[in-house]
């Protein structure tokens, strides 16, 4: 079977191919399978079952999901990146149940999720016994923001989808009351992003934030220790860390994405850095990752 993707014309919407793929657990999991193949694609050599596989394969590719642009080859396309990258989200469904059981969300709650990325915890919001009033998400991805959209279904209408950048949100002071961040804010500027999450929360408010803690990284730095450019990258996000948690400094260096400025939180760190935001922290543990659930000074 021979495909190109730019010939190919997707037979379903977003959301009925992601309903599809939920539906059927094999079918989720040929998608999360390409999704970590190299590159988004699978080699022949690489199936346990090259015939099992074919099949789910070609299902996935008559509704726009994966060509095969060579012999045997097949490749996830755009879109089947964006399901891909919903469905990798969608599987932290323990975590997200901790978080909303912190949060405590009210019938009259402007939700506001950071680095949304394909939706799982504003799809999960609005799932709730008492959902919020309203939801908001963040993403600079506008990919997942499309996944996100689909996925979101009958809830879109309250729920706002915005492409920006965690350091500069195009919302107003104090305009929400529960705010989340799982696994974004390692990857930006601490200062203004945090300040913008201050600036944001209304007196009283709740922010539940995940980020990596010291572990995270040295386990990385021993599983990919045969890999040198990864070890030079999660050595970097330990010195980072260690600086950011000694001195306040966070390193950036330029890559061609932007800046790279990834690094790992301690407690202290972070208390220190939403105490200067009129917050205080109530709740934290730690393992690999670190969760904290903070508080907004004032009510």
């Amino acid at each position: 079977m021979r495909m190109h993707p730019e010939s190919m014309t997707p037979s379903a919407s977003l959301g009925d191919v992601l309903r599809l793929v939920h539906s059927e657990r094999s079918m989720k999991q040929a998608v999360l399978r390409l999704l970590r193949g190299t590159e988004g694609s699978v080699h022949p050599e690489a199936r346990r079952s090259q015939s099992v596989w074919e099949l789910h394969y070609e299902r996935l590719a008559e509704v726009g999901l994966v060509a095969s642009q060579e012999e045997g080859v097949w490749t996830l396309t755009e879109r089947g990146h964006q399901v891909g990258t919903y469905l990798a989200q969608c599987e932290a469904g323990d975590e997200l149940d901790l978080m909303f059981s912190r949060l405590d969300c009210q019938a009259d709650s402007v939700f506001l999720d950071l680095g949304c990325g394909a939706g799982p915890a504003l799809i999960k919001a609005s799932e709730l016994s008492t959902p919020p009033q309203w939801m908001i998400g963040i993403d600079i991805d506008r990919s997942s923001l499309v996944a996100a959209d689909a996925a979101l279904g009958g809830h879109r209408p309250q729920c706002l989808l915005i492409q920006a950048d965690l350091s500069a949100l195009p919302i107003r002071d104090g305009a929400v009351t529960r705010v989340s961040s799982r696994l974004s804010l390692p990857y930006v500027d601490q200062r203004a992003s945090l300040a913008e999450l201050g600036r944001v929360m209304a007196p009283g408010g709740q922010a539940f934030l995940q980020v990596h803690s010291v572990g995270f990284y040295l386990r990385l730095l021993w599983d990919e220790r045969l890999q040198w450019k990864r070890v030079i990258l999660n050595g970097f996000c330990l010195l980072n860390g260690f600086m950011f948690a000694l001195f306040g400094v966070q390193l950036k260096v330029p890559n061609r994405h932007g800046l790279y400025q990834e690094l790992y939180q301690t407690r202290g760190g972070l208390a220190k850095i939403l105490k200067q935001q009129g917050m205080t922290i109530l709740w934290s543990e730690r393992d690999r990752l670190f969760r904290v659930l903070g508080k907004k000074n004032g009510a």
